[in-house]
């Protein structure tokens, strides 16, 4: 931590405070959904499937794509549960 006003300090606790929260819900959902898996097991494994935007002019006329990347078994049911696969696109 590199902060040295209170204000700053009180913040950056906050954001940690929110972020181990935030780990316990994921956690929480991990097992509720049945999931055998760590919690930095799963946070891996989601942190390597990516998403590609192919976004067109207007005068293209196509449509916004969004692709995500191949995935493993373990990812694809990751983004299963917790619906991450679907996208909806404006174009």
């Amino acid at each position: 931590m590199f902060h040295w006003t209170d204000q700053k300090i009180g913040v950056h606790g906050f954001y940690c405070v929110l972020a181990l929260t935030l780990l316990s819900l994921f956690a929480r959902e991990l097992h509720q959904k049945g999931f055998d898996v760590s919690m930095e097991t799963a946070l891996k494994e989601l942190s390597r499937v990516y998403e590609v935007a192919h976004i067109y002019s207007p005068e293209s006329k196509q449509k916004d794509v969004f692709t995500l990347s191949e995935r493993s078994e373990l990812q694809q049911k990751l983004l299963d549960a917790f619906g991450l696969t679907e996208r909806h696109v404006n174009g």
